[in-house]
């Protein structure tokens, strides 16, 4: 009786396995690798954007551009106003000359007190420790990405946040 029980038993695990390596197979069968170029394609047809991590720097360049802008807009605006209405002029404050660029390249074992040590080197942020500690306090030190970012000196903390975590 026991050779009997001991034979069932294997019987069933040897079915089981044979059931469960067949389901494995096909599983696999219907994964498909999809070529990054077909990706696209179908994430446009379904009204998707996709950018390239190069256009995306860009467009982050550009938004912090143009929130200065704007506001330099708005104060020659109201020069103009008190121009008109006193006969006086007024000098603006040269904020571009003062704005600095400069390329951020982050390489492989770079922490966030180097990232922010090399901003603070070319005149990017103020204060190295200030610029860790608000990525330390948002749980972003981690999430920084290796790679070339172009980075200026009128831009906030959250954007250059933004663009060396690439959104994380």
């Amino acid at each position: 009786m026991q050779r009997q029980l001991i034979q069932g038993f294997a019987i069933g695990m040897f079915l089981t396995a044979c059931i469960s390596l067949l389901g494995f197979y096909n599983l696999n069968i219907n994964e498909q690798n999809i070529d990054p170029k077909q990706a696209i394609e179908e994430l446009e047809q379904s009204g998707y954007q996709v950018l390239s991590t190069a256009e995306w720097n860009d467009l982050q360049t550009q938004i912090v551009n143009n929130k200065p802008q704007e506001e330099e807009a708005a104060e020659e605006e109201e020069q103009d106003e008190t121009e008109n209405s006193s006969g006086q002029t007024t000098q603006s404050d040269e904020k571009k000359s003062d704005t600095k660029s400069y390329t951020l390249t982050i390489e492989a074992g770079m922490n966030s007190s180097d990232v922010s040590e090399r901003l603070e080197e070319n005149g990017i942020v103020e204060d190295s420790f200030v610029f860790q500690q608000y990525l330390i306090d948002r749980n972003l030190d981690g999430a920084i990405q290796i790679g070339s970012y172009q980075v200026s000196s009128d831009m906030s903390f959250e954007v250059i946040t933004s663009i060396i975590t690439k959104g994380r």
